[in-house]
């Protein structure tokens, strides 16, 4: 997915935001794992929906062509979009024992910081339909719905929802258990990268008139990184995790062989 100023900005201060696409190629961003909380009425499934269940049944073909699936409505879930040129924060909340539906509108700041209006609500964003409605300087006419637009009909964000409540709560959602598991295995890999990417720049580049910021040594690093796909980037991330996993086990066979010695 093509990065645009506003979510770049997102993902670039805090690494740990996911970047996502719904149907229809529209995207959104959702915040870390660390705000959500999960709640005693997520280890009940249940088909009888009312106010307080914390589940939606939905229909995700990319999950199942037979049956409804559970997608978990999590307080401290929160997601970052844009509808038309406005940009807005959108959250789940624990209130008077139910799930409460905020949206933030941030009118045309894309760093998110300076809020114009936010409202609470039980009953979706029913609210944030008749104010874009009547509104005229917000420009919006995809897709309504909360589940839409809260991002809760991407598979891929529903399997790591679903895989984060099964750390939880062992017992549900096993499948997606290992795919939160990756997720994060992932997210780890890609931090290492980024910060040895920062450490380089910091240590060894020169100023170099053509601007090519080859750095030091004759090292084979460019300052605009290597061409290449996200498959390679994703192997080389990989292959670095296998590297490093080896040399913890040849340090830790020598640590055994000293002992022996001695």
């Amino acid at each position: 997915m093509k990065l645009d100023l506003w979510d770049k900005c997102l993902l670039e201060t805090d690494h740990q935001r996911c970047k996502y696409s719904r149907p229809g190629r529209s995207i959104f961003i959702r915040k870390r794992s660390s705000f959500l909380q999960i709640l005693p009425q997520h280890s009940i499934l249940s088909s009888e929906i009312d106010k307080n269940n914390v589940y939606l049944l939905l229909t995700i073909l990319e999950l199942s062509t037979s049956n409804k699936v559970f997608v978990p409505l999590i307080p401290g879930y929160c997601v970052y979009t844009k509808l038309g040129e406005t940009y807005f924060k959108l959250a789940l909340e624990w209130l008077d024992n139910q799930i409460m539906y905020r949206w933030t509108e941030y009118a045309n700041d894309l760093t998110f910081t300076k809020a114009q209006y936010s409202y609470i609500s039980h009953h979706g964003l029913t609210s944030l339909q008749s104010c874009i409605s009547n509104s005229s300087r917000i420009k919006y006419s995809g897709t309504f719905s909360a589940t839409f637009l809260f991002g809760l009909t991407c598979a891929e964000n529903i399997k790591w929802l679903r895989g984060f409540i099964s750390q939880c709560i062992p017992t549900l959602f096993h499948a997606e258990s290992d795919f939160f598991h990756a997720q994060l295995q992932r997210d780890k890999i890609l931090q290492q990268a980024k910060r040895k990417a920062n450490k380089l720049e910091e240590d060894l580049y020169f100023n170099d008139p053509n601007d090519n910021g080859i750095i030091k040594n004759d090292l084979p690093i460019i300052k605009s990184g290597w061409p290449g796909s996200n498959k390679i980037t994703q192997a080389l991330g990989v292959k670095l995790k296998e590297l490093q996993d080896d040399n913890h086990e040849t340090k830790h066979q020598l640590k055994n062989i000293r002992k022996r010695l001695h």
